[in-house]
């Protein structure tokens, strides 16, 4: 009620608060803004009759937005959002594309997408990937792969690759896949670099950190 705050209700304490993800109910809060502020200059649009009330339609595509913005600030990547999101990279895309939020990770000086730029880097990464795959099918059960933002650690086991980036979740893929997954992987972290620390230029037959 006006003029009445926690201390003075009558009844019982409270219970124990559930534990919650501060950062992520605030990014909740702030999609909640969008949705319930009401249109400016009129309280009801002209084909929607009597008191405003947000839309169901608008509601579902804040909390899309949420979710995958969200996903992808905490986790650094799509690969690993789309992992911790239980949905696909190319839906996570798509949804950041139509929010505005969506960054191509290569730009060239007057802002726009260096297709040469990703071109390198993409072949760059499978050829890294190409060779981490090499190594596994040599006998060895697990190999490195140090990128512009985290080390990359490949396994095998069994039937599968599973994928570790450090602080993230594991991608597992089957080994017909791990060459796609391995290579967007690397892309999408910067790519891999060499001892020296400069972006790999490709198979050079060695001069990758192992």
């Amino acid at each position: 009620m006006d003029g009445e705050d926690a201390a003075n209700v009558a009844g019982p304490p409270l219970g124990p608060a559930p534990l919650v993800d501060v950062d992520a109910w605030i990014e909740w809060c702030l999609a909640g803004l969008e949705v319930c502020a009401p249109p400016r200059g009129t309280s009801t649009p002209s084909n929607r009759p009597g008191p405003w009330v947000p839309t169901v339609r608008d509601a579902v595509e804040a909390g899309r937005r949420f979710a995958a913005n969200f996903a992808v600030v905490r986790h650094g990547s799509i690969s690993q959002a789309a992992v911790r999101a239980e949905t696909s990279r190319q839906w996570i895309r798509r949804t950041l594309k139509r929010a505005g939020t969506y960054q191509p990770p290569a730009y060239m000086a007057n802002g726009t997408k260096s297709k040469s730029t990703q071109q390198q880097r993409r072949r760059a990464s499978e050829a890294r990937a190409v060779d981490a795959l090499a190594e596994l099918g040599r006998g060895m059960t697990e190999t490195s792969i140090a990128t512009a933002s985290r080390p990359v650690r490949v396994h095998m086991t069994g039937d599968f690759v599973r994928i570790e980036i450090e602080g993230e979740a594991s991608i597992h893929a089957s080994q017909r896949q791990a060459l796609r997954v391995l290579t967007t992987t690397l892309v999408e972290l910067g790519g891999p670099i060499d001892r020296e620390g400069g972006e790999s230029r490709g198979n050079d037959g060695g001069n990758h950190a192992r």
